[in-house]
Parts: structure tokens; sequence; C-alpha cells
């Protein structure tokens, strides 16, 4: 799941979701962040603004399913709730789920590919962390969908990874994509 429907206020309070389209060595951040993720999984589901946002169009021309969560303004919570329940719907044989960001886009396919292979072989949730800071993407096994299609707000799974701490095994990962996202224009590299 790549969750997409931010408002990115941040970032620019006048455009929402620019930030995602912005060039990274030609190639828009949330482009670069599902390329990353659509190697390492079998399905990727985008949670988008609105189903002819750019992400949604680049998405779908990925082969992508596109999901607009109603709520999404109310914070990532509802983006990955509705995420959620549309995986746990249209995959019941998914055996874990990657919780990515799209503004996370330099994370490397490599990393994702070994969280997956992690929690897969230790049926546990996998988390990557990079110099002791926590990072993204999660990986959940898919018995999670539905504590995770009843996430709200703009925590995201936050609560679920605390109630699950005996299940959690964190990744150290040479990967600093894990840890850098881009919530303001000073987070984009310079000359970009």
């Amino acid at each position: 799941m790549l969750l997409a429907a931010g408002s990115g206020r941040r970032f620019d309070a006048s455009a929402a979701g620019r930030k995602l389209e912005v060039l990274l060595d030609g190639v828009p951040v949330a482009e670069r962040s599902l390329t990353m993720l659509a190697e390492c999984v079998d399905a990727v589901v985008v949670a988008a603004r609105s189903a002819d946002s750019p992400v949604a169009r680049f998405a779908s021309a990925k082969r992508a399913l596109v999901v607009v969560p109603s709520d999404a303004a109310d914070g990532m919570g509802h983006s990955l709730a509705a995420a959620a329940r549309f995986v746990r719907d249209a995959f019941p044989d998914a055996k874990s789920v990657v919780v990515a960001l799209a503004d996370m886009p330099w994370i490397r396919s490599s990393t994702i590919a070994t969280l997956v292979e992690t929690s897969v072989a230790e049926d546990c949730i996998a988390q990557p962390t990079h110099n002791g800071h926590a990072g993204h993407p999660v990986v959940f096994p898919a018995r999670y969908l539905s504590e995770l299609s009843l996430c709200a707000g703009d925590a995201g799974a936050r609560s679920i990874l605390r109630a699950n701490e005996q299940n959690l095994h964190v990744v150290a990962v040479t990967d600093p994509g894990v840890v850098r996202d881009i919530d303001v224009p000073d987070d984009l590299p310079a000359g970009n």
C-alpha cells in the first residue's frame, strides 16, 4: 500500500499534493516511490487524493490499483484504513502488506525486499531502522489488515506497533532512504 492522499500543506499550502509531483532526476517523487515498491510486491494499492490526480493516473498506468479515501483530509490514518480495507477485500490470500509513504522516494527496492522477506519468514511486523532511527516502510503480516482498517487521525499505524511490540522485528539497514522524506521544500536536494 502506497499512501499518497495527504495534502502536503507544509510543502505548499496553496497546492495540495504538489510535493508528490516534484521531479527528482526527472521523475516525480510519487512515481519513484511507487516504482521501488512495485519491484518487490505482487500488487500495489495506492491511496490517492482523487482518481484524476497525477499520482492516480501514473499508478493506473503502472497497473497499480487506486483507492480514493473519502476522509483523507482527516489524516493519514484514514488513508491507511481505506487502503487496508481494499487490500483485505481484494486480496484475501495475501501473506503480508507493505505500508509505504509516497513522499519517501529514496528507499531502495532491495530494502523493501529484505523487510518483506523478514516479515514472511518470521511471521512478524518488520520495521527498518537506520542509525537507530525507526523508518518506513513497515511490513505487516496480512492478519493485521483488520487492525489497519480501523486506523484514524494522523498517527498512522503507530498504536498498532506499540500494541504489538512482542511481534515487532526491527531490521537495521544501511539504507538512509528509510528515514528520509519530503515534508518541506528544503528536504529536496540542492538544485532541484
